[in-house]
């Protein structure tokens, strides 16, 4: 049986014969137990039994209050370490999103060709002009310089038709000047090239200058041929082609123009 104070043992067991003194000296009954085995032992109080009872309760209480207090403590932390995760650092916003989060729509900078790219018909006339006057050791010279023979314009950006003139233009000529300007010493320090575009070709000008001396300014006429810019004429700038074009005769008496 259980009772107030604890576990009660059946009235059966209970003895009421036993005799003691009291705290004053006198003789009295006192209530006894008789358990299995043959021992007479004395109940304890119920009293003591309740103060242990009220000790397993405040631990209880203080375990179950301080496991709480451990879960709130694990358990709050999270909120704040999500919204630091969600806000990026100031050199994340510098520096803008990921690569490789970039929308997979968003045209890549290699699929549209810059503007430079494609050279322009004027800027393909001028190259074709300074390869007639080109850069060599520092001076601006003719494309024929350093060769000779009937070869010596076959490398120059000419149709067919200037390259044969070009060779026959000083023929009789014991020590002819360059044909294509400069004299007998065709070196020039600086060198100007425009172009005005026209059809599929049109007109380099190009101004070549030496020191104390005045410029010589020539106008090539450039043809597309064979897929090929080429120069087909030469002539003075400003003068009229009809008379001063390469093909009409005394252009020796007039190259320096």
């Amino acid at each position: 049986m259980v009772g107030r104070g604890g576990l009660e043992p059946p009235t059966s067991a209970l003895r009421t014969g036993l005799r003691g003194r009291s705290e004053s000296g006198r003789l009295g009954e006192r209530r006894g137990v008789m358990w299995s085995g043959g021992f007479d032992r004395t109940l304890p109080r119920a009293g003591s039994y309740r103060n242990v009872w009220i000790g397993v309760r405040t631990y209880i209480r203080g375990a179950v209050l301080a496991i709480a207090l451990m879960l709130v403590a694990c358990g709050s932390p999270s909120a704040p370490l999500a919204q630091a995760s969600s806000n990026p650092s100031p050199t994340q916003a510098a520096l803008g999103p990921s690569p490789a989060l970039a929308s997979p729509s968003s045209p890549s900078l290699s699929s549209s060709p810059s503007p430079s790219a494609t050279p322009s018909l004027a800027d393909a006339l001028i190259s074709v002009a300074a390869q007639i006057y080109p850069l060599k050791s520092g001076t601006y010279v003719t494309c024929d310089s350093g060769y000779g023979g009937s070869t010596r314009y076959s490398h120059c950006p000419v149709t067919a038709r200037l390259g044969d003139r070009l060779l026959t233009v000083f023929s009789g000529y014991i020590s002819a000047p360059e044909p294509l300007g400069g004299g007998q010493d065709p070196e020039w320090p600086t060198e100007s090239i425009t172009a005005d575009p026209g059809g599929t070709g049109g007109v380099a000008h190009v101004v070549l200058t030496k020191p104390a001396s005045p410029s010589s300014r020539y106008d090539l006429v450039i043809i597309s041929s064979g897929g090929n810019l080429l120069v087909d004429d030469i002539y003075c700038t400003g003068a009229d082609r009809a008379t001063s074009s390469i093909y009409v005769d005394g252009w020796m008496n007039r190259f320096s123009c």
